[in-house]
């Protein structure tokens, strides 16, 4: 799930010379290989697909604006971070929009019975996640749906290493207590 890579520096680079032609080849680089990603991860996030959509152009219209600053750096992170802090500024600016998340399983079964059930516990999964305080949800969609380590987590969220520990505890606490009380409906 992770990759993206980082923008590698060549000599020109270092001396300043990154013509605009090579900005935005590796701008489409970076676009190809992390559009789909970043789609997906705000539509988790917002739970609705075109305003994911407007958000993953305004993340990658920021990486274009700061691609020469961002030499040498973990691009894929760099792009998390700023769709989540994207994701969060348009949930404060549109207060009446409630954090949703969609959990969409991959279809590994060709049978019926296994494909109901598994869209079964994608439901219940989503919806336990929806009860969630947004930060939880969110800590525990980049660290178990994701595969993101807890330094990563923190850069993305802004938060310290011991938070994203103390947010995934207590998350996935509530998420198991939660869980439990929806199968039993």
């Amino acid at each position: 799930m992770k990759g993206g890579g980082n923008i590698v520096e060549t000599v020109e680079e270092r001396r300043g010379l990154v013509s605009i032609e090579n900005i935005e080849i590796k701008f489409e680089q970076l676009y190809r290989d992390n559009y789909s990603f970043i789609r997906n991860y705000t539509y988790k996030l917002c739970g609705i697909s075109n305003i994911s959509e407007e958000i993953t152009q305004e993340v990658f219209l920021k990486l274009y604006e700061n691609l020469q600053k961002l030499i040498n750096k973990n691009i894929k992170g760099w792009l998390c971070k700023v769709a989540h802090n994207t994701v969060i500024n348009y949930l404060k600016r549109n207060s009446k929009f409630t954090f949703e998340v969609d959990i969409n399983l991959e279809d590994k079964s060709n049978n019926p019975e296994i494909k109901l059930e598994e869209d079964y516990n994608a439901r219940i999964i989503s919806k336990v996640l929806n009860k969630l305080p947004k930060k939880q949800a969110m800590a525990i969609l980049l660290r178990d749906m994701e595969g993101y380590s807890y330094e990563e987590i923190g850069n993305i969220m802004g938060i310290s290493y011991k938070a994203v520990k103390s947010l995934i505890y207590r998350g996935r606490q509530n998420f198991i207590k939660n869980y439990r009380e929806e199968i039993k409906k």
